[in-house]
């Protein structure tokens, strides 16, 4: 029986959530989860089905592999959206918060989310600069996204906020005129989009080079 067919069964029964309907097409017929488990583009799948055997990365690392790079692509956005002064000392603010305090944590990332807003509400005209502002706006709301996921254990939705953080980040770099933009903002989060994916599943795998006991149990690898 293949990865697939085994996941979608132990969610029939219950012992898992179900996996997206992405990683099932992906993995179609493969049958080796070590192969599977080398192979795969998306940091955020790994770190699903790690959660699902109770796998769940220490804070510190979500908060160095997840959040922080989350929030270096919202300030990427802000600079390259012209709101440096504004923004960047709640990136970084953020960025360097530890692990350990939540809390302030949390109120920080919604403090950038209310400054990003504002800034773009700000930025009307040109056009150009308005989309950009907005650009970033999505991307520090998307790394705030991630702390609150990581701040409840929910890694896999941290990982993908941080992948949706790198998306709008990358879209600020390919506005440059109104007209001309949509096409090449979309390429550009296609593109980033992708190399945060694989990025954070080295990073998993760096973490786990092969899939944990806990998996191979769960799949009935023997």
């Amino acid at each position: 029986m293949n990865i697939a067919k085994i996941l979608l069964l132990a969610a029939d029964h219950g012992a898992i959530e179900r996996p997206c309907h992405a990683a099932l097409d992906w993995l179609g017929r493969r049958n080796s989860i070590l192969r599977a488990w080398a192979d795969c583009p998306h940091g955020d799948w790994l770190l699903w089905l790690l959660q699902q055997v109770g796998c769940f990365p220490a804070r510190d690392w979500v908060a160095r592999e997840v959040t922080a790079p989350a929030f270096r692509y919202a300030g990427e956005a802000q600079r390259n959206a012209g709101l440096e002064d504004t923004l960047t000392a709640h990136a970084v603010a953020l960025e360097a918060a530890a692990p350990e305090t939540v809390g302030a944590l949390l109120d920080a990332a919604w403090a950038a989310d209310a400054a990003a807003w504002a800034a773009a509400d700000a930025a009307a005209w040109p056009a150009d600069a308005s989309t950009a502002a907005r650009d970033a706006a999505w991307a520090v709301r998307y790394a705030s996204w991630a702390v609150v996921a990581a701040s409840d254990a929910a890694r896999a939705n941290a990982a993908s906020a941080a992948t949706a953080a790198a998306a709008a980040a990358a879209t600020t770099t390919a506005t440059a005129t109104w007209a001309a933009g949509s096409a090449a903002r979309d390429v550009a989060a296609a593109y980033a989009r992708a190399d945060e994916h694989k990025r954070c599943s080295d990073a998993v795998r760096r973490l786990y080079p092969h899939p944990p006991a806990e998996v191979l149990a769960m799949l009935d690898v023997r």
